[in-house]
């Protein structure tokens, strides 16, 4: 489906004054190509504040053409049946998209009876409907085109989550100061993410200016059908080089917005330590291949559809992929890029926590401050409010965390006294024995690291067997039968997703290199002397 975003504005990027008049803004010859785009598309789509504040008609007034499908985006049933949008409802195609949870029965048939057809969709934030699914069931109609005309909120949707093919900004000579802004905020925190479209032409009509722009993200298919993507391939051990080769047309063309390295994991991969020829996971990885050199790997990628449509993959380390929408998670529109890159962390410190089962009062011993395990300590922290320890021989980690809450010293940590469970996230062997004899008489060890492919020694004599201690592994892929019936992975996803709309992780997201040097950021995860989280890598840099 073809999505075109127009509007026009002040030369001071004003769509309407403070008071919401806007009618006066377009001159005639803007005017007249507005009527030719909407002769041009099947839809025309506004918001429910552009229909209370202008009561617009939104038909083509361009002599023997078709009126395209007027859809409106209304919640809560707010329009009034005495605009003019309803009272033409009879003879023009018309679609309100509403949230059925919001909106009155008694609203609804009044609506029907006037002729407008009603189309319930979820929600991905406080009253805003899901642009993704209102597109899905207007390509289901036959809508293969839409004109979407305002307002501001609408507007920001669509650039925001990237839905739109075509921009036709016009600017019309005139200075509105403080008015409303055409676009609001789309995620952009400093000229680092400045969003750039791909300027497609400019022209002039009397005193105003048309800019045409087009959604540039992803490299065009070519005439054969397939596309050239890159990829980071690990080559030998300490080694990754990147490799382009073209991707033939086969499901769904998915393109990365950004991605990240994993500092515990994807350390032991760059290293070379792991089962030489063992298959990938298939519940982790969604796509399939042995660890045989040369190999790909990853899995944190965030990733659009064609219409801008956000997902989380657990996908190696490439800038586009074929793939089915199935194989992904869709991302609410109020976690971005840099904080979705935590779902598969904020997720796996969640099933730590169900391993391990604590209770309230417990004095509980991490071991490793690096993403993973800060994040099962926020969560216990933060939402069981639970006697925590956090112990890493880096000093430096402890700007992650509250006071009294990290130790860096062992000494200090031996004066502590025991603890009754502990949670040994570093990938260390030392850390290990430490969990082991710091805990008390029946406690609880839950070793939440992956070594690799290396032999791990710890000392069980002494008082290990008098303490009748219980060591538990935790692994993400499958859920424990202790947790209960009830929960599923897809339940256990959907709690992570929750826990990142609250919880604090972008400090976590410590380097950003652009994609072409992947060598340099492989090499970082080997520096001792640096503090790294997640790294993230840039598609298209």
């Amino acid at each position: 489906m073809k999505v075109t975003v127009s509007y026009a504005q002040s030369i001071d990027g004003k769509i309407a004054a403070r008071n919401g008049e806007s009618r006066y803004i377009s001159e005639e010859l803007s005017l007249k190509l507005n009527q030719e785009m909407r002769r041009d598309h099947d839809a025309v789509l506004v918001g429910i504040g552009t229909v209370l504040q202008d009561d617009p008609l939104l038909t083509c007034r361009i002599a023997q053409k078709k009126d395209p499908v007027r859809v409106i985006l209304d919640s809560s049933l707010k329009i009034p049946q005495s605009c003019r949008i309803v009272k033409t409802a009879g003879e023009v195609p018309t679609i309100v998209f509403y949230d059925p949870r919001l909106a009155q029965p008694a609203d609804r048939e009044r609506l029907e009876t006037k002729g407008v057809c009603l189309v319930g969709v979820e929600t991905d934030g406080p009253g805003r409907l899901s642009i993704a699914m209102v597109l899905e069931e207007l390509e289901r109609t036959g809508v293969t085109s839409v004109l979407v005309e305002g307002g501001g909120g609408i507007i920001t949707s669509f650039l925001r989550q990237g839905l739109w093919d075509s921009l036709v900004i016009v600017a019309a000579a005139k200075i509105i100061g403080d008015g409303v802004p055409a676009v609001g905020d789309i995620g952009v925190d400093d000229l680092s993410h400045i969003f750039k479209p791909t300027l497609e032409n400019i022209e002039v009509l009397g005193t105003e200016v048309v800019w045409t722009f087009k959604n540039d993200r992803s490299k065009q298919l070519d005439s054969a059908g397939a596309l050239e993507t890159r990829t980071v391939l690990f080559t030998a051990p300490g080694e990754v080089n990147i490799q382009s080769e073209r991707l033939c047309r086969a499901g769904r063309l998915f393109s990365s917005r950004l991605m990240a390295l994993s500092p515990g994991t994807e350390r032991q991969f760059f290293l070379g330590r792991f089962p030489q020829g063992a298959a990938s996971d298939p519940e982790i990885d969604c796509a399939e291949f042995d660890f045989t050199y040369p190999f790909p790997y990853g899995y944190i990628n965030v990733v659009q559809d064609e219409r801008g449509g956000r997902y989380f993959g657990f996908l190696p380390h490439s800038e586009h992929f074929m793939l089915e929408r199935a194989d992904l998670i869709p991302i609410p529109d109020e976690i971005d890029d840099e904080t979705a890159l935590f779902i598969p962390h904020t997720e796996t410190a969640l099933s730590i926590i169900h391993d391990t089962r604590p209770l309230l009062g417990d004095r509980i011993l991490l071991t490793g401050a690096g993403v993973v395990g800060t994040l099962t300590a926020r969560i216990l922290r933060q939402s069981m409010g639970m006697n925590l320890t956090v112990f890493d021989t880096n000093p430096l980690k402890e700007e992650w965390f509250g006071e009294h809450e990290f130790l860096s010293d062992l000494s200090e940590l031996r004066s502590l006294g025991s603890f009754d469970r502990a949670i040994e996230v570093s990938g260390s062997e030392e850390a290990l024995q430490l969990c082991i004899d710091s805990l008390v008489p029946e406690g609880v060890l839950t070793v939440a690291s992956w070594y690799g492919d290396r032999d791990i020694q710890v000392n069980l004599g002494g008082a290990f067997h008098r303490k009748r201690l219980t060591l538990k592994s935790s692994q993400v892929s499958h859920l424990s039968n202790a947790v209960g019936q009830g929960w599923t992975k897809a339940r256990r996803m959907d709690e992570a997703l929750n826990i990142l709309r609250w919880l604090t992780v972008k400090d976590l997201l410590t380097h950003r290199f652009s994609f072409s040097s992947a060598g340099d950021a492989y090499t970082l995860l080997v520096q001792k002397d640096e503090v790294s989280g997640l790294i993230a890598l840039i598609p298209g840099e």
